[in-house]
């Protein structure tokens, strides 16, 4: 086949192993561009075609720690803020660390199946929000059920509305396609621009 696509003549007076090596290098390029077509044609699939469940979303459920202490003003606004994040699974988990304001009242007012709120009573509150942090998270698997830890993105988020990215289990991420993505070198990408302070690629 790839004889005939060779004009007569153009390997008179060449010895006979160059004639062989140009029509090995055709072939390389005739596989090559057959190759990259299907590649092409397989990629436009994926992203026209395909659902988003299929991207991977919906396999993931978010979980936002929110330490609160006498935040009566500001954690009904911080709530109400993170139950309008629009991903497929998500749990809002504010820890109330012995709040002596109005704060379990205003959270009880808000009724949503994706918020829990921990409540810690003395003497195991008051003794900083870490103690609070680490209490939430060493009962994560209760109060979120069915939880998977690598797939669980934990951000904290005080009640004044500032997230804080706390990192992931693992720090190599497989795509559908069966990809490995060093997100890392997304993310420096990412916050090297000025106005981005933080950047997590899941």
């Amino acid at each position: 086949m790839l004889t005939a696509l060779v004009p007569d003549g153009l390997f008179t007076g060449w010895p006979g192993w160059d004639e062989l090596a140009f029509l090995a290098a055709l072939a390389v390029i005739a596989v090559n561009l057959i190759w990259n077509t299907w590649l092409f044609k397989r990629s436009r699939a994926l992203r026209e075609d395909g659902p988003v469940s299929d991207l991977g979303e919906e396999r993931f459920t978010w979980v936002f720690l929110v330490p609160a202490l006498d935040e009566e003003v500001t954690i009904a606004d911080s709530v109400a803020r993170l139950l309008e994040v629009r991903c497929a699974h998500k749990r809002i988990v504010v820890i109330d660390d012995g709040s002596t304001d109005a704060t379990p009242e205003v959270l009880a007012g808000i009724d949503h199946p994706d918020l829990v709120v921990l409540r810690r009573e003395p003497p195991d509150a008051h003794v900083g929000k870490a103690a609070a942090l680490n209490d939430a998270w060493s009962r994560l698997p209760e109060m979120v059920e069915g939880i998977d830890p690598q797939r669980t993105p934990v951000c904290v988020v005080d009640a004044d509305g500032f997230i804080f990215i706390t990192g992931r289990k693992k720090e190599l991420i497989v795509t559908a396609a069966g990809k490995n993505v060093a997100p890392v070198m997304l993310e420096s990408l990412l916050t090297a621009d000025p106005v981005i302070d933080q950047a997590l690629v899941i």
